[in-house]
């Protein structure tokens, strides 16, 4: 929690935006767009979807994020279809 309180950009609201091509984070700090085809990996748990962008780097969605089961799921469905 040390480090979460010491950090602004941690603090900062994240805007993810995803299509069939590609993904993109925006905040204050930056913006990062990613083809699909550039992630390493994602993985779904109960509360939370972890996509990786090498194999120690990863993004970190809450399953809350998600307007809805549909865009849950389409999500996932984008994040498989290009591995």
């Amino acid at each position: 929690m040390k480090v979460f309180n010491s950090h602004k950009a941690m603090q900062e609201t994240i805007n993810v935006v995803f299509d069939a091509e590609k993904i993109h984070w925006g905040s204050e700090s930056g913006n990062c767009t990613l083809n699909w085809a550039d992630i390493h990996s994602v993985k779904s748990g109960k509360s939370l979807i972890l996509v990786y962008e090498t194999k120690q780097l990863m993004r970190i969605i809450p399953e809350r994020a998600f307007v809805n089961e549909q865009e849950h799921q389409e999500f996932l469905g984008y994040s498989n279809k290009n591995r």
